[in-house]
């Protein structure tokens, strides 16, 4: 039992790294606290899907030797695999040792599902899952071996092959009779094939081998879907409410202004009884502008000493702050601190020691090619010796007639020329380069490296981000100060002008006239734009995208419902995942 749960522990590992496209180091373990934090289900099917019994973490953690049938599984999502062989559809058990093209469709259902309103409509929401298949296929045995959706990988021996499909989704999207307004077909069936059902795996074969396949469900992604970030406000619906109630607010605050100019307008008269008091006000407030405006910079440079200090202690080489250079120079900071690249950074020194190892790789590879040609040459060079003698190299050694040091000397010799030539070397040469490629990849997806990248990057925006707020902090304050400067210099003008206005208050008041007329126009304006263009604008919005946002609510919904698989789960919130072994 627990060597199986060892094995389905570390296929399932496999699984999630392969959906990630990461790539484990050789050498890296995991551990154990990583594999078990989610409810894992064990699913035994055969070739077609049919499931066979279920094991779940849950019941192995409490110690329960406990296995269910496939009639009590009660499993959220169905699997159907169909095999056809050029062109004909056989049944798994007949593929082995067959030859041809061969292609295997996996199709899966989901089958839990809640009844949402959608448009008005009772509508069957199903819980969305992710389905990767992942299987292996012999280099020797199989051939141009594609993934509808996916990826296959092939590392000169053998092919990896992981599809990806979704469970419901379509259904929950009403994507099967979906087709674009604009008649773009193409586009439309881009879109369907993108949250397909099913995925199809192709391959030629020859004297075909079934490794079987493994295949993990999972709804961890639709768990995180947020709506709201998909319009930029937190939904549609409510920009739409948004837009309607600042275009209401946009037409009342025009009928109070309105009314605000009729008074302004009515206001004017007692104006000028006032502007001789307000001259005598203004007169006293300028005699301490001098005083005003030089608290204001000494209180600026003091706050400039502050940060040019913090700055330094925080290692950045900057020209110190001054009241007319702090934003250009806090910005170049943050374009230099921000510009860092952290991960080439980092990369160019892991491919510095990879290269350093390059003998040592390239001593791995040259065995390995040697073997390979090795077991080319040696049929032939036994075929040669039985020609010339009469007898086989065995039969040679067994009379006497030849030792096996003679004989392992004269086929190194023979192997020894083909090393030499020219197309073994040049292939020696590329699969070296693509060893130390695929070792630095290894070394930069490892967790040692991506949490130097991680803790780098991090460094870097806690700078920026520091920088920023600084940058907030000065130009608040310099908005102060430039507002102490223009108070004091408004207030100079004022009192200078005071005398003038009482002058010119005629031309107040007819101006006052002409503003409380345009007022009105501009009312009637609003009104009309808000009933012919606002309306009729979010009304069309509303049509044709309410009914999409109401079904992505309810996936959301409806996949965070489906937490857990056992009721013994004590920690439903850490999700669940369904491991299938298929053989």
């Amino acid at each position: 039992m627990k060597k199986t749960i060892r094995r389905l522990t570390g296929l399932t590992l496999m699984a999630a790294l392969i959906l990630t496209t990461a790539t484990l180091p050789a050498n890296a373990t995991p551990q154990k606290e990583d594999v078990m934090s989610d409810e894992v289900v064990y699913v035994f099917a055969d070739e077609s899907g049919n499931v066979n019994k279920v094991m779940d973490s849950v019941w192995i953690e409490e110690g329960e030797e406990k296995e269910v049938t496939a009639k009590e599984a009660d499993l959220p999502v169905s699997l159907k695999l169909a095999y056809t062989l050029d062109g004909k559809q056989v049944k798994p058990d007949d593929l082995n040792g067959k030859s041809g093209h061969l292609v295997i469709k996996c199709e899966s259902k989901s089958l839990k599902y809640e009844t949402r309103t959608i448009n008005n409509e009772e509508t069957k929401i199903y819980v969305p899952f992710m389905v990767a298949g992942i299987s292996v296929f012999d280099g020797e045995h199989a051939k141009n071996v594609t993934v509808s959706q996916g990826k296959a990988i092939y590392d000169g021996a053998r092919y990896a092959v992981a599809g990806v499909s979704f469970a419901g989704l379509k259904d929950d999207l009403s994507l099967k009779d979906f087709s674009m307004e604009n008649g773009d077909k193409e586009t439309s069936e881009k879109l369907k094939d993108t949250f397909s059902d099913a995925f199809t795996i192709e391959a030629d074969v020859t004297d075909y081998e079934d490794n079987g396949m493994y295949v993990v469900v999972s709804n961890d992604i639709f768990n995180a879907i947020d709506v709201t970030s998909f319009t930029g406000e937190d939904s549609v619906k409510e920009a739409l409410d948004k837009l309607n109630t600042g275009m209401d607010e946009l037409c009342n605050g025009s009928a109070e202004l309105t009314d605000g100019i009729d008074k302004l307008y009515t206001g004017t008269v007692k104006l000028q009884s006032a502007m001789g008091e307000l001259s005598d006000g203004l007169g006293q407030i300028t005699d301490n502008n001098e005083a005003l405006v030089q608290g204001a910079y000494d209180t600026f440079n003091a706050i400039l000493a502050t940060a040019n200090k913090e700055i330094a202690a925080a290692g950045l080489d900057v020209p110190a702050l001054t009241i007319s250079n702090y934003g250009d120079v806090i910005d170049g900071a943050i374009a230099a601190l921000g510009g860092t690249d952290v991960y080439g950074k980092v990369k160019a020194g892991v491919d510095e020691k990879v290269k350093a190892n390059e003998a040592t790789i390239r001593a791995g590879v040259t065995a390995k090619v040697e073997e390979g040609v090795t077991a080319k040459v040696k049929p032939l060079f036994d075929a040669g010796i039985n020609q010339k003698y009469g007898h086989s190299a065995e039969e040679l050694i067994a009379l006497g007639m030849l030792t096996q040091d003679q004989y392992d000397a004269m086929l190194k010799v023979e192997v020894d020329k083909q090393m030499g030539s020219d197309e073994v070397k040049a292939m020696i040469d590329q699969n070296t380069e693509q060893q130390i490629a695929l070792i630095a990849q290894e070394k930069m997806n490892s967790k040692e490296v991506q949490d130097i990248i991680n803790s780098s990057n991090a460094q870097v925006n806690e700078g920026v981000a520091k920088l920023s707020a600084l940058k907030g902090q000065l130009d608040a304050y310099n908005q102060f100060y430039n507002g102490i400067i223009e108070y004091t210099s408004a207030v100079k003008k004022a009192s200078d002008g005071a005398g003038m206005i009482s002058a010119q208050l005629p031309e107040l008041v007819d101006g006052a006239k002409q503003l409380k007329d345009g007022s009105v126009k501009l009312q009637d304006g609003l009104n009309t734009y808000d009933e012919e263009g606002i309306g009729k604008l979010t009304a069309f919005i509303e049509d044709n995208t309410e009914g999409l946002l109401d079904r992505l609510t309810a996936i959301s919904e409806v996949s965070k419902g489906y937490e857990a698989y056992s009721a013994d789960n004590k920690n439903a919130k850490d999700g669940v995942k369904f491991v299938y072994k298929l053989n």
